[in-house]
C-alpha cells in the first residue's frame, strides 16, 4: 500500500489505478483508498495469469525457427485475449461513477 501512496504523493493527478493480475497486491486495503480509485481483480478468479505464454528452448525436433512459429501464435492469441479485456474495461467504463468515486 505504501507503493501506491508513494506514486499518488509523486503523481497527484493520478485518478485511477489498475492493479488487476497483480499477485503483490494487498487485497485486505483495498477499503483504504479513498482519493483514488483501484481497479483490482479482488475477490475474482484469477486464473488467468496462467495464459501467458511460456518459451521453451529449441530442440532437435523443433529448431529456433520452430519455436518463433510456435511462440509467435501463442503471443498473438494472449494479445488477443489482453485486447479482449481492454475492450470489455472500455465498454464496462462508468464515467459518471467514477467521478462519482473520486469526489473527496
Amino acid at each position: 500500500m505504501t507503493q501506491i501512496f508513494s506514486i499518488f504523493r509523486k503523481f497527484k493527478k493520478f485518478q485511477v489505478i489498475d492493479v488487476e493480475r497483480n499477485p503483490d497486491f494487498d487485497c485486505d486495503s483495498i477499503n483504504n483508498y479513498e482519493h483514488i480509485k483501484i481497479v483490482s481483480d479482488c475477490f475474482k478468479n484469477i486464473t488467468e495469469i496462467s495464459k501467458v505464454p511460456k518459451l521453451f528452448r529449441p530442440t532437435k525436433e523443433c529448431d529456433l525457427a520452430c519455436q518463433t512459429s510456435k511462440q509467435y501464435a501463442k503471443l498473438h492469441e494472449y494479445v488477443l485475449s489482453l485486447w479482449e479485456i481492454l475492450k470489455d474495461k472500455y465498454e464496462n467504463f462508468d464515467l459518471d461513477v467514477s467521478f462519482q468515486d473520486l469526489k473527496c
